[in-house]
């Protein structure tokens, strides 16, 4: 998929790619730095655009069912809400500690959770004592 996309678009690809690759050795890893630096450089939205515009490279990397860029319906919703991503500046680190691990994202929902929590408390704490 990073060739296929670098193909179309070098000028946004290209520089991401090769940080990607550079810094993972997993497809895994390379697909999560590559969201995090493209987010990070405002281009997220324009390459994920190229699945919208180029079906054919959806289909082929992509299940209609089990995936949002698989899904042409989805995949304009998921790009609506994308959009908008250009309207702010990130600054996500690309390589974090375990992005090559499978459950990394369940850590991090877990981790999330547990904050949320504690915000809660926090919150709530002052009311209680009214």
């Amino acid at each position: 998929m990073f060739e296929d996309l670098n193909h179309l678009i070098p000028e946004l690809c290209d520089p991401i790619c090769k940080a990607s690759k550079s810094k993972s050795t997993s497809t895994l890893g390379r697909a999560r730095i590559f969201i995090r630096l493209s987010v990070n450089r405002n281009v997220f939205g324009s390459v994920i655009k190229i699945f919208q515009d180029q079906p054919e490279l959806s289909k082929l990397h992509y299940s209609e069912n089990g995936s949002i860029l698989g899904s042409p319906e989805e995949l304009s919703g998921f790009l609506c809400i994308i959009q908008d991503l250009v309207l702010f500046t990130f600054n996500f680190d690309p390589t974090p500690p375990n992005i090559e691990k499978e459950d990394y994202w369940e850590n991090i929902l877990n981790t999330a959770k547990v904050y949320l929590y504690l915000s809660l408390i926090h919150i709530s704490e002052p009311t209680r004592l009214l």
